[in-house]
């Protein structure tokens, strides 16, 4: 079965993060999704350069409040887990 394949009428295709600026990708997508249209996620708000540092922030903040930030059923990882390591002063 084809992962692109869905029972819902999908209408847009929003890009961003790197491969938003590889023409390639983006011709690539649109002659594999000719029905959908491309947008770059800057016209719904979010700056397209702006993706990786809002998932490393997300993540963070997962970690800053204990909470898991992988998901076992995508990564393959074992079991959930608290990301990252923080260090604070001794005070």
């Amino acid at each position: 079965m084809n992962a692109l394949c869905w029972e819902i009428a999908i209408q847009r295709f929003i890009i961003s993060g790197g491969g938003a600026h590889n023409c390639f990708l983006v011709s690539r997508i649109g002659e594999l999704l000719p029905t959908l249209s491309i947008h770059e996620s800057d016209k719904f708000g979010l700056n397209v350069d702006a993706k990786e540092a809002i998932a490393f922030a997300v993540l963070a903040d997962r970690t800053m409040h204990g909470l898991c930030g992988n998901l076992p059923t995508v990564t393959g990882a074992r079991r959930p887990v608290v990301l990252g390591k923080t260090s604070r002063p001794q005070v």
